[in-house]
């Protein structure tokens, strides 16, 4: 039998596509697990590497795909944001006042020009290639298995056995994120998408391992003590709720049963930090409840350094309002301001350190790249929530056998549960 080049062709369009989704869930889980404590830049170096080696096999890939198969693919909000982002982004790298600083941005932190392309990169490969649930399904799998991986070796650190280091700076988890909020704000995106694939979990043991990774991620995220972290979960589950319910989805089960599901999970992720503590006394719940009180306390030292620092964002991004600065020159500018924006005693204090951002994603957005770029990073986050920016798929349902072969009875409609057998296509 002969192959004919159709049959080749066919076959190299096919592989093309794979390849690009298999460099994105690559991606996915090793620029969350790599680091290199043997060089100079132990996590932020590797980490970025291997997001532009990522980034650089799963677009050749994907542009080899889209060159063969012409595919009609929708243009949607979200990618009118991302292509507005990252052109105002080259404009502020143009008129950077320091363009070396804002090509790979600040030594260590690497939030440059390229990493924006590289983000970006990252985005397309994902709209081109996770065009099924199936993907999907695996793309959340891979975050899931790479957070409770990286939620394990958080424990192993609380548990004083890191074989890497010896301690704890500030007894606060970094894992191998390399710094505490940088490890929570991960942890903050990978609980909501954990919690997705196990519910959707239909074999018990799967369901099982899913929310054991969720009871993990929790109880680390809360030990890395990161006031901001113990925000962004938060408004995590009130955006998980309200996208549920404006989308007109139904998790089975009674309400008490829910109920009970959520207080058996909230029990268990304190035994787990309760366990923890009897190791290292910094993630007590005593201490982690004084940490989310010490948020309030905006006349404390810490919070007036923060403020301070958003202060100077702010002033650079109104002086600057239409391109920003330039990315990573938050430090460069940083002196010219901070005698003028700040007090005398705070600016005398922050005088002996060289502060890398605002501290504040927004604001740092805002003084790099202006306030265009801000409304475009916002619209590319919300705009993710709507209903056509979602995987393109029929209504979710699921089926019971053992209720009969053909019989509506035996069909639970997630999005329709009072028309079972409804299918939007």
């Amino acid at each position: 039998m002969t192959t004919t080049g159709f049959d080749t062709t066919d076959r190299f369009r096919t592989s093309m596509d794979i390849a690009a989704f298999v460099f994105l869930v690559v991606g996915v889980v090793v620029t969350a697990l790599i680091f290199w404590p043997w060089s100079d830049d132990v996590f932020v170096g590797p980490r970025f590497d291997a997001l532009r080696i990522a980034t650089a096999g799963g677009g050749i890939a994907a542009a080899i795909w889209i060159a063969l198969e012409r595919p009609a693919l929708r243009w949607r909000l979200s990618d009118t944001s991302a292509t507005l982002f990252l052109v105002l982004n080259v404009l502020a790298y143009a008129l950077s006042v320091d363009r070396q600083t804002s090509l790979l941005g600040e030594s260590m932190l690497q939030t440059g020009l390229v990493t924006v392309f590289a983000f970006a990169g990252a985005y397309a490969i994902a709209r081109i290639s996770v065009r099924s649930l199936s993907r999907l399904r695996v793309l959340f799998a891979a975050v899931s298995a790479s957070a409770t991986i990286a939620a394990a070796y958080g424990v192993v650190q609380i548990a004083n056995i890191d074989p890497i280091w010896s301690d704890l700076p500030l007894g606060r988890v970094f894992s191998s994120l390399g710094q505490p909020n940088w490890l929570a704000a991960y942890l903050v995106v990978a609980i909501p998408l954990t919690t997705a694939w196990a519910i959707a979990r239909t074999r018990p043991l799967e369901r099982l391992a899913g929310f054991g990774g969720v009871i993990l991620q929790t109880a680390v995220l809360f030990a890395t003590l990161s006031r901001s972290g113990y925000a962004g979960i938060i408004a995590a589950c009130i955006v998980g709720v309200a996208v549920t319910l404006t989308h007109g989805l139904r998790i089975p089960g009674s309400r008490k049963k829910l109920i009970a599901a959520a207080a058996a999970f909230l029990a268990s992720a304190a035994l787990v930090l309760a366990s923890l503590s009897a190791v290292t006394p910094d993630v007590a719940p005593a201490n982690i409840a004084r940490r989310v009180a010490s948020a309030t306390d905006l006349e404390g030292f810490e919070s007036q350094q923060y403020i301070a620092l958003w202060k100077v964002g702010l002033a650079i991004a109104i002086d600057h309002p239409f391109t920003g600065t330039g990315q990573g020159t938050y430090a460069i500018m940083f002196p010219q301001y901070r005698d003028t924006v700040l007090d005398e005693s705070m600016a005398r204090y922050l005088s002996d350190f060289r502060p890398e951002s605002a501290h504040n994603v927004y604001l740092s957005i805002a003084a790099a790249a202006g306030f265009a770029a801000l409304a475009a990073y916002g619209i590319l986050i919300v705009g993710t929530f709507a209903k056509h920016n979602s995987t393109p798929r029929g209504s979710i349902a699921m089926i019971d056998p053992a209720q009969g072969k053909n019989s509506t009875a035996a069909i639970f409609n997630f999005e329709h549960p009072n028309d079972p057998t409804h299918d939007r296509g």
